[in-house]
């Protein structure tokens, strides 16, 4: 070992020394977090401390993470909404008896509940957009707003589960832009406590991190919240404890420093005390973040709304009013392991029906079970549809469905009522010249008309296989796809076997980024509404977004 290596090992003990002598230090008398904070705020007149508290939280540890600064203003009227419509009941033998109708979630206008609980869902799935998004109402929604809301939120009015999507789905309050915001917030780890325990309240705030409260009991009404026995004023609540202060000789005076949404106090710094007694008296739950999820998108939210669906001729509504996976820590806090594929319900001829699928990016499948209509969270069976959306902020989405005798045809949903994309009414027997004409086209961003002019014989019978697809043959069409006044080369292809089956290449537009193929709309033609086509836009970089495809014009 040469000098130079002894005076390392020198100093890597003495390093090592004073890290183990840190830990082992007396905690500081006084610590406070108020620098590290975002402004206070106020709830008004509405039972929402829980949100207030949990994403104070949650701003304070992506600010101590470096993604945001003191001005990170996050919505708590969107968690407060989303946390209700998204939360399912348990047990299930209890939804089970309600029937496929029976209410699972909560009505979006009430609060209720506690932090630690929504920390959980943040943790678990849900995530939140700024507050510009959707901003906070201080009231409480009364019927003036809507009327039904003369019935509170645990009338059995709302125990059918239409009538609480009739309001939780309402675009007058769920804005379409929180749903399809650029940046979304979450929680990656947090750690729970008891919630009286105020030594490790000292050793996690001294660490730097704020602590979520749920509290039950008095409200004294004094400067510094303290146990109160004759307090008129009882309740829960839910706070963000930011420091603490024990450094009068006196125990009793020793205080937690509080961020409160009840506005400032007559402290210089605005902030809330409350005694340490006070906290082990009245404390019921606690939560802690460790770590953040950087912000980014949250494509899948964008399929929550209630959409109007046309299936091959058939009619329905399905209303999307949860996530898959999102409700699974409400399962586990209630000792359940079910996985959570809830969607939301469907409704077609006056019948409902409970849902499940996946949702994943812009792709939706669902399960529709005529055998089965009010189906647990967990099972996956009947009809399948396969949608995707057109973009990422489309209110349309289009693809195909498999019936339970496996035949596939296609279909597509709107969220802004089911009107008619043609009022064209074709006449006769579809056949191959039936597709010459002009036909609309919509996928992702793009709107355009397609005119399909006479076949192109490519092979001594008409028919040949392609690239998208060598296990059958197609009749090929020429075509051109005008957007903006520009004309694009196009073709169209028609399955020998099926004739239903549409297939549209329109290079320059679908082949996408550093493509490694060319892309394509494949679509099935409605067998009871022959103007219409839907299926997929397979993009040439690997993309897969909805399209829909309308007749406007007869060929000749």
């Amino acid at each position: 070992m040469n000098t130079r290596d002894i005076i390392v090992v020198i100093f890597l003990f003495i390093g090592i020394g004073k890290t183990a002598h840190a830990q082992n230090l007396p905690l500081p008398n006084y610590v406070s977090l108020i620098d590290k904070q975002t402004p206070l705020r106020n709830q008004g007149g509405r039972t929402t401390c829980i949100t207030f508290a949990a994403l104070a939280a949650l701003e304070a540890a992506y600010k101590r993470a470096g993604y945001a600064d003191f001005t990170l203003d996050l919505s708590e009227q969107f968690l407060n909404y989303i946390g209700k419509t998204f939360w399912l009941d348990t047990p299930w033998d209890s939804i089970y008896a309600r029937g496929e109708d029976g209410k699972e979630g909560q009505v979006g206008a009430y609060g209720g509940g506690q932090a630690v609980s929504y920390i959980r869902g943040l943790a678990s799935g849900l995530k939140v957009p700024e507050e510009t998004y959707m901003p906070y109402i201080p009231r409480e929604y009364t019927a003036a707003d809507y009327q039904p809301l003369v019935h509170n939120w645990d009338d059995p009015y709302w125990l059918k589960q239409q009538r609480m999507s009739d309001f939780n789905l309402n675009t007058k309050f769920l804005p379409p832009s929180a749903l399809t915001s650029d940046r979304y917030y979450s929680v990656k780890t947090y750690q729970e406590i008891d919630g009286k325990d105020v030594a490790a309240f000292e050793k996690i705030l001294a660490s730097g991190k704020e602590i979520a409260w749920d509290m039950d009991g008095a409200f004294p009404g004094t400067r510094i919240w303290d146990v109160c026995d004759r307090c008129l004023q009882q309740g829960a609540h839910a706070m963000l404890i930011v420091g603490y202060d024990r450094r009068d000789a006196n125990p009793k005076k020793h205080v937690f420093i509080v961020k409160n949404s009840w506005g400032r106090t007559d402290f210089p710094d605005g902030y809330t005390r409350v005694t340490y007694d006070y906290v082990k008296k009245y404390g019921i739950s606690a939560a802690y973040i460790t770590e953040v999820n950087p912000p980014s998108r949250w494509y899948e939210l964008g399929f929550v709304g209630r959409w109007f669906v046309e299936f091959d001729g058939h009619k329905g509504i399905l209303d999307i009013y949860h996530i898959p996976h999102v409700s699974e820590y409400v399962f586990k806090a209630a000792g359940d392991q079910t996985v959570d594929m809830r969607i939301g319900s469907f409704y077609e001829n006056g019948k409902a029906y409970k849902v499940n699928g996946n949702i994943n990016g812009k792709t939706i499948r669902f399960y529709v079970d005529p055998d089965n209509p009010n189906v647990r969270w967990d099972v996956l069976k009947g009809r399948v549809f396969t949608f995707n959306l057109l973009d990422d902020k489309s209110n349309i989405m289009a693809g195909r469905f498999t019936d339970t005798d496996k035949r596939v045809y296609g279909g597509y949903a709107r969220k802004d009522r089911l009107t008619p994309f043609s009022t064209f009414s074709p006449t006769g027997t579809p056949n191959f010249l039936f597709f010459r004409g002009q036909w609309k086209i919509l996928f992702a961003k793009t709107e355009g008309s397609l005119q399909v002019t006479g076949a192109a014989e490519s092979s001594s019978n008409g028919f040949q296989t392609y690239e998208f697809d060598k296990a059958h043959t197609y009749q090929l069409f020429n075509a051109g796809f005008t957007v903006d006044g520009t004309v694009h080369d196009a073709k169209l292809f028609l399955e020998k076997d099926n004739p239903n089956h549409v297939v549209v290449e329109i290079a320059d537009l679908l082949n996408g980024n550093n493509a490694r193929h060319g892309g394509y709309l494949d679509g099935l033609m409605f067998n009871f509404d022959k103007s219409t086509v839907a299926g997929t836009a397979h993009y040439g970089d690997g993309q897969q977004l909805g399209f829909v495809m309308f007749k406007q014009q007869q060929g000749r």
